[in-house]
């Protein structure tokens, strides 16, 4: 179990969670078999055993609903570290170098060229540059989301790995109790209890993802806004300066002047 991760925990959970089925089947099946035949001395055990058996289908017939539902809708934590490996590599990486390369002191514009246009394209570079630098940020603050996202649910998962198992004991020692009908009401009385604090221990997951997850989700809209509003941020000339206005030939000079 310490070496599974990711979409491994939920397939190892879904398996665990059929084997605990065939388990409660055999408890009823050793209860039915008990009954089936109880010595005049022990008839007031009987009443107390159904009563047990009767506490416990309800609480484990919740079990399982919960885990069937979360099965159902497992999270695909693999692919969401995929895409976070796709905004690390593709994205943030990328707009890294075109940061760097787009920064004033790696134009040879203003080197190249001088007059109004080139002076005012040196006065765009910086918060072009800058604007950049904020996607790649946000892109950064993505890939954090989704690998926060991505541990979360795996972490779930964990839990909800734990409480099958600590379902799993506990049938297996209630299927050994039953083997009389002196201890077979403790054994009852027992695996009801478990099953409690396995409700208990999934209510546990379930709040505990849930607080995880929410701030990373208003994460991931804030940081969506943000990239949606970055295109307003690319900085356009406003001063009037035709930056395309490279011919002598039209009536006025040049803005761009060779050096």
């Amino acid at each position: 179990m310490t070496a599974a991760a990711g979409d491994d925990v939920i397939h190892m959970v879904s398996g665990k969670l059929t084997e605990v089925q065939e388990m409660v089947q055999k408890l009823y099946d050793g209860v039915n078999q008990v009954l089936s035949w109880v010595p005049e001395a022990f008839l007031r055990l009987i009443e107390p055993i159904k009563k047990g058996m009767e506490e416990f289908g309800k609480i484990h017939l919740k079990i399982f609903e919960d885990i069937n539902e979360f099965v159902q809708k497992p999270g695909q934590v693999d692919l969401l570290r995929e895409i976070s490996k796709q905004w690390s590599d593709q994205v943030s990486a990328s707009l890294k170098d075109v940061a760097g390369a787009i920064n004033l002191d790696k134009h040879r514009s203003n080197i190249e060229w001088e007059g109004r246009a080139a002076e005012a394209y040196k006065a765009l570079v910086p918060g072009q540059s800058g604007a950049v630098t904020s996607i790649q940020g946000a892109a950064d603050k993505m890939v954090t989301a989704l690998d926060s996202l991505a541990n979360a649910i795996e972490m779930f998962w964990v839990a909800v790995w734990v409480a099958v198992v600590t379902f799993a004991v506990g049938l297996v020692g209630a299927i050994a109790g039953l083997a009389g009908i002196v201890t077979a009401p403790a054994a009852v009385v027992g695996i009801a209890g478990v099953a409690s604090v396995v409700v208990g221990l999934i209510g546990a997951a379930v709040t505990a993802f849930y607080a995880t997850v929410q701030p990373i989700n208003s994460q991931v809209q804030i940081i969506s806004s943000a990239i949606d509003g970055l295109g307003e941020q690319w900085t356009k000339p406003n001063n009037g300066v035709d930056l395309g206005d490279g011919s002598a030939s039209d009536g006025d000079g040049s803005n761009w002047e060779v050096r």
